[in-house]
């Protein structure tokens, strides 16, 4: 089974499918010792709200620039990532209905090394670019 079948789910669950992948049959000793590796080190997190919004708004653009491949509902508004102190982990504000508004995916940056550098890009920006809205038809 491939890990990267997983990238849809939470960031949360995708690393626990991670580790429960390392720890199966197929997986050898030196594989199974790096997923506790992915979620400890200091290195793979963030130290910094600045750098979660930067890291965030990457792979939102990323996703963005990819979505016409991915989807045939393209969003009316666009999205823009912000950074807040209080709140859930993350939250979405879905744009205005007529597509006059943005919408802002808030990221809560109070505990920055709580933010691996591999949480960011594990489908969050799935889920933001579908409920933008749509601007044509899905194709067939």
């Amino acid at each position: 089974m491939k890990i990267d079948a997983f990238a849809h789910i939470s960031p949360v669950r995708y690393l626990e499918r991670v580790e429960e992948i390392l720890a199966g049959p197929g997986a050898s000793a030196a594989v199974r010792e790096h997923g506790p590796w992915l979620r400890e080190d200091p290195v793979l997190h963030h130290t910094n709200g600045p750098d979660i919004v930067a890291a965030s708004k990457a792979a939102l653009a990323k996703a963005t620039g990819a979505m016409g491949d991915w989807f045939g509902i393209l969003p009316k508004a666009g999205c823009d990532v912000e950074e807040t102190q209080s709140g859930a982990i993350a939250f979405y504000f879905p744009p205005a209905k007529d597509g006059s508004r943005g919408g802002v995916f808030f990221m809560n940056t109070s505990d920055p090394q709580g933010w691996g550098r591999t949480h960011l890009g594990c489908g969050r920006w799935a889920s933001t670019v579908c409920t933008s809205g749509s601007s044509r038809p899905p194709s067939r």
